[in-house]
């Protein structure tokens, strides 16, 4: 089995023409190994968002353990891409430019911008993290599985 979690660099396209998109990069990895890819990116998510995913994942298998031996596709995007609940869809991709964004209360525009100003160091080292993370799972815990993780965005 293969798992990819990311933002739009990893997201199934709009449409519905598998024509279209046959030689998608993750379809061909896919395909090489033969093995049934379970796709969890989604366009304009962060590693907040992924991260998520990965651990409902670990969740539906009863434990991390019994991911052991399948391939995982981590591409991770921009750390200030943080899932607020109250945030809407159209707004989640937008990172810092939240507090810009019209549809945003002033109320919750508040809360972002005191959840950044407390957390920038935090979201400023979040992917150097979450490389060590998939390092550590990889050689540690999933020592049978493979990783391919690429940044997409936020790694300075």
């Amino acid at each position: 089995m293969i798992y990819l979690f990311g933002d739009s660099f990893g997201a199934e396209p709009l449409g519905n023409d598998i024509q279209e998109t046959e030689y998608l990069y993750y379809r061909q990895v896919s395909k090489h190994f033969n093995e049934k890819l379970i796709n969890f990116a989604k366009a304009g998510s962060g590693p907040d968002y992924a991260f998520k995913k990965f651990m409902q994942l670990c969740g539906e298998k009863q434990g991390l353990f019994n991911l052991n031996g399948d391939k995982f596709i981590f591409l991770l995007s921009a750390p200030e891409r943080i899932d607020f609940d109250f945030l809407s869809e159209e707004d989640k991709h937008m990172g810092l430019q939240y507090l810009y964004s019209d549809t945003l209360s002033e109320e919750n525009k508040k809360i972002v911008d005191f959840f950044y100003k407390t957390n920038a160091n935090e979201i400023n080292l979040a992917n150097y993290k979450n490389l060590c993370l998939l390092y550590c799972l990889s050689e540690f815990f999933l020592p049978d599985s493979k990783f391919f993780v690429a940044l997409t965005f936020g790694i300075d």
